[in-house]
């Protein structure tokens, strides 16, 4: 099953969050908290899902390619290199 999920991002202090949005294959709903939990930059404790959905292939293709836009979530730390880091582009324009 595809699902929308909407989970609270972490590393913005303490009780502080923003909201990221997921699209994933599942098998039911209770996989997604399960997901959660290994998901980088998502909270780590039971309140992480803030809600969950289940939506269409055509919606799940859309989301994943708005994924793929979004420079935060696809910024790579390490190439696998040693001393070597990568980083995507950033929004302003600067690359770390």
């Amino acid at each position: 099953m595809f699902v929308k999920a909407v989970f609270r991002g972490g590393h913005v202090g303490k009780g502080k969050y923003y909201e990221v949005t997921r699209y994933l294959i599942v098998n039911s709903m209770t996989d997604v908290l399960m997901v959660a939990r290994t998901m980088p930059r998502v909270k780590k404790n039971g309140r992480a899902l803030i809600s969950c959905e289940q939506i269409s292939k055509a919606e799940y293709l859309e989301g994943k390619f708005r994924e793929t836009q979004d420079p935060y979530l696809n910024t790579m730390k390490n190439t696998g290199q040693k001393g070597v880091c990568r980083f995507a582009q950033r929004s302003h324009g600067n690359t770390a």
